[in-house]
């Protein structure tokens, strides 16, 4: 890993420390973008945060993802795993409201997440876990016929 300071001399205003060479030998370089504060309805929580891979040695560079980043405890799992559980369908989406267990949430759905994290997270974890073995089962029964 490497990291960048602000420069006048360079067409994207950052430099890396320590000159040329440790842009090529650095294994890893992230830029770190901050994308917004993440709000409850009296008080910041914590940050956005997108991630561009610019040089990776080990895998395809130039990939980008997005984090949030909770002030008192770091990188927040709970948003993972919402963000995550909504990509397969386990957390039902209708616009700006989320389902979960039959219940309405619009804007406080992750936060109801976080709060109720040991309950929501076995639920979610196994029905994702019977998603999986429903695959699993029609995925056999086609080629299996084969």
């Amino acid at each position: 890993m490497s990291n960048v300071k602000s420069g006048q001399s360079s067409n994207y205003g950052e430099v890396t420390c320590g000159g040329n060479a440790l842009k090529f030998y650095a294994a890893a370089r992230i830029r770190l973008i901050r994308k917004g504060l993440l709000r409850t309805s009296d008080m910041v929580m914590g940050l956005g945060v997108c991630l561009q891979v610019v040089k990776n040695k080990l895998a395809p560079s130039m990939k980008n993802a997005e984090l949030a980043i909770r002030f008192c405890s770091g990188i927040s799992l709970e948003s993972e795993v919402f963000d995550i559980a909504c990509e397969h369908g386990i957390i039902m989406e209708d616009g700006s409201n989320h389902f979960i267990e039959g219940e309405v949430f619009s804007e406080e759905a992750e936060w109801h997440l976080a709060e109720n994290y040991e309950a929501n997270f076995k639920a979610l974890v196994g029905g994702y876990i019977t998603q999986l073995e429903t695959a699993t089962e029609i995925g056999s029964k086609v080629w299996g016929k084969h």
